[in-house]
């Protein structure tokens, strides 16, 4: 039932209290989903080993528990923290002078589609301007448009064939 309310609540903007329950319907969804994998694999090793006779079911039960708690702890940490920025120096032949030291910033799958997320995006956000970039790429349609003045489509996307105006204003 929470997953399928948090499906429903990104649609709607709501605020401080309703977004723990999105954050927890989303981590929820997460935990079943690594909890089927762990145990698919668990069910899988204790056939295979089922006629050895060192094998212990308890064990790989609480080995697979185990496995699960780590796995869904280092999960929620990386959900919750601002990632990291990783500076790569590109070397150039023939680099024109007025180029050197030019700073390109790239964001990819941020996958803002509720007002939770975009919250969560402004970290990334301030992240990515404290280092000055004179570029930024955006690899994905709606977040190109997050917090910019104007926009101009040339594009192939398809969700810019027939854009969500009320969220492309919402974003800008």
């Amino acid at each position: 039932l929470l997953s399928v309310l948090t499906l429903f609540l990104k649609r709607y903007p709501h605020g401080p209290l309703l977004a723990i329950l999105y954050s927890a319907g989303y981590a929820w969804m997460g935990i079943i989903l690594i909890a089927a994998f762990v145990f698919a694999v668990s069910d899988l090793a204790a056939l295979a080993l089922n006629r050895a006779p060192w094998f212990q079911p308890r064990l790989l039960a609480k080995a697979a528990l185990a496995l699960l708690a780590v796995i869904t702890a280092w999960a929620i940490y990386g959900g919750q923290k601002v990632p990291d920025i990783r500076e790569i120096t590109i070397p150039f032949k023939n680099l024109p002078p007025a180029l050197e030291g030019f700073k390109i910033a790239q964001i990819s799958d941020m996958h803002v589609d509720s007002n939770w997320k975009l919250r969560k995006f402004a970290g990334i956000v301030d992240r990515i301007n404290s280092v000055n970039p004179d570029l930024v790429l955006v690899n994905s349609p709606m977040e190109a448009a997050d917090g910019a003045d104007a926009l101009v489509v040339v594009t192939e996307w398809r969700v810019f064939q027939s854009p969500n105006l009320p969220r492309l204003k919402q974003l800008l």
